[in-house]
């Protein structure tokens, strides 16, 4: 917990490279899946502020491996990133699959 709180402390402080960092050193004491999908969301959104969209692939698909705790929102949110990680590796196919309202046409 101790490095969440330093990676939250960076990222209020605007030090995007020491945030994402202490997020990612948070990563070897997970124990839970709701614990990997935080750390996965903190890194992800650092990594969309300081425009580092190859590893966004990489934090969705080991947040998306936590399927037990993953709620609609949180969903969502990783759809999103998993689309402007696509559009920005100009894999324009792969990014028009990965709306949100997809899966939601598909569910109603």
């Amino acid at each position: 917990m101790g490095y969440s709180d330093f990676g939250d402390f960076y990222y209020a402080h605007g030090q995007l490279g020491e945030a994402f960092k202490n997020y990612v050193r948070t990563r070897d004491y997970c124990t839970t899946s709701k614990h990997i999908v935080h750390m996965c969301m903190s890194a992800i959104l650092v990594s969309i502020e300081m425009g580092q969209f190859p590893h966004i692939s990489s934090y969705v698909s080991k947040a998306e491996q936590s399927v037990e705790s993953l709620d609609t929102i949180a969903t969502a949110k990783l759809r999103c990133a998993a689309g402007l990680s696509n559009l920005f590796a100009k894999k324009y196919k792969l990014a028009a699959r990965k709306p949100i309202m997809a899966e939601a046409w598909r569910t109603n």
